[in-house]
């Protein structure tokens, strides 16, 4: 399957300082390894950049904007592997006169090890962002008209007086007063939301009763 599952997501997230101290331990090590030693450095900087990535996604369940930066973290590496991955090629295997070297030396199999891991991870972090992405929105996204047939942006009058809880407290809220329907949430089926001429928010329940306790104003 290619979508990973809101579990799996979680369970990245939730590894993003281990990606980090793993992907700094490879870059420490192959940069201070001495000469003809080094290798690991692209998937070290690809593992650290991809925790890194990850901090602001901790909420991505809840905040609407997470699917676009999810969208940026494979514009971002993705370009950067490349770019990185050319770079080393061209210096390993391009002679002079455009020529393929053909002889393999430690150089340029640690090459190929480290270009094989980094484009695995490169992999993963695609499939996440797009998972990531798709779920965000999935999650955060507000439907305009609900089950009963209100529509976000009407009007709606209380035809009696009722009470109404906000956290831990009752407040009756009396007849006549004017409420504005709000977009829903997916994540809330069967709830309308409403918004209070005081700015506060209220809930009822998205069925037909609830033209028994209001009524369209526009």
């Amino acid at each position: 399957m290619i979508l990973l599952s809101d579990e799996q997501v979680d369970r990245w997230v939730q590894s993003r300082r281990r990606l980090i101290l793993a992907g700094l331990t490879l870059l420490v090590c192959g940069l201070s390894l001495p000469n003809g030693w080094t290798i690991g450095v692209l998937t070290g900087y690809m593992l650290m950049s991809f925790g890194i990535c990850l901090i602001p996604t901790s909420k991505w369940r809840s905040e609407s904007g997470v699917w676009m930066y999810a969208t940026m973290l494979v514009v971002f590496l993705a370009p950067c592997w490349f770019f990185f991955e050319y770079l080393s090629f061209q210096n390993l295997f391009l002679q002079e006169g455009g020529k393929l070297a053909f002889e393999f030396d430690w150089k340029r199999v640690r090459f190929l090890l480290d270009s094989l891991v980094s484009l695995s991870v490169l992999s993963l972090i695609v499939r996440f962002s797009v998972s990531l992405a798709i779920k965000n929105w999935h999650w955060t996204r507000r439907q305009k008209i609900y089950e009963c047939g209100v529509r976000a942006g009407q009007r709606i009058r209380l035809k009696s007086k009722l009470e109404f809880h906000f956290g831990d407290l009752t407040e009756e809220i009396p007849e006549g007063t004017i409420c504005r329907v709000l977009r829903g949430y997916s994540t809330a089926p069967g709830v309308i939301w409403l918004s209070h001429s005081d700015g506060r928010r209220l809930t009822w329940y998205d069925d037909p009763s609830f033209f028994e306790y209001f009524e369209l104003v526009d």
